[in-house]
């Protein structure tokens, strides 16, 4: 990756890792090799909340301009003659946190994008270093009363772009190096996402009408058994709430 950056070559990278395996500091690390050296580098992120932990981050939309109703065959709303396409055209590497959580369309947009602003219509991105990042047992995109297969076929994976992309992985949870206590609850989140979780069937709906419904069963150490639940889970959460509600160092806390 560090090569690729040095050397300008055209390449597409997806960095893979669970949560608290360190990807956002390898972004970090990137983004300011990149600018020590005086090249831009574009820090961007799916969401907002994630932006915010990128130096100089914003949400993919807005710093490529993608539009909200998005084809095939669309392309970012960036005329070839702004101050947008100058920015990406000066980019050297392009960061691009909780990619699996968009529709593969929107990294498509970007690619017909950035070969017709870089005008090499041969190479992904137009030359560009990308990496992309995040994990796919995460939120999946979001698709109205969609399937499942529905569903998969709108990710990143299923892009044309995905067999030119190569991928890093990282493995080991840094966070549970500070907090032990937490690697249960962290394996157990893995096995969910691998489909490793025991599921169960619910026979408990919502509505008279519902049918029952086919859910992951729950660790026994993360369970309430106390009734009424509602009042137990808020108790567990926020204790003495009953007291210190007008607290505002309690509830930021």
């Amino acid at each position: 990756m560090f090569n690729a950056i040095a050397q300008g070559e055209g390449v597409v990278f997806f960095l893979d890792g669970p949560s608290g395996s360190s990807k956002t500091f390898v972004y970090k690390v990137l983004l300011a090799l990149v600018r020590r050296d005086g090249h831009v580098a574009i820090a961007v992120a799916s969401s907002g909340i994630a932006a915010l932990l990128l130096e100089g981050g914003r949400t993919a939309h807005s710093v490529f301009k993608i539009l909200i109703a998005l084809g095939k065959d669309s392309m970012c709303s960036i005329p070839l003659q702004s101050d947008s396409a100058e920015l990406l055209q000066e980019a050297k590497l392009i960061v691009w946190d909780e990619a699996p959580a968009q529709h593969r369309h929107c990294a498509e947009a970007v690619d017909r994008t950035l070969r017709d602003i870089m005008q090499r219509p041969y190479l992904p991105f137009g030359g560009k270093v990308v990496v992309f990042g995040g994990d796919f047992r995460q939120c999946p995109p979001v698709v109205s009363r969609g399937s499942r297969a529905a569903i998969i076929s709108t990710t990143l994976s299923r892009s044309v772009l995905w067999r030119q992309v190569r991928i890093l992985t990282l493995t080991k949870n840094m966070r549970l190096c500070i907090n032990p206590l937490s690697k249960l609850y962290a394996e157990y989140l893995l096995r969910v996402g691998n489909g490793q979780e025991s599921s169960i069937i619910d026979h408990f709906p919502l509505e008279a009408d519902a049918k029952p419904s086919i859910r992951v069963k729950i660790a026994l150490y993360l369970e309430i058994h106390q009734a009424p639940f509602l009042k137990t889970f808020i108790h567990a959460i926020f204790l003495a709430l009953a007291i210190n509600y007008a607290n505002q160092g309690y509830m930021d806390g």
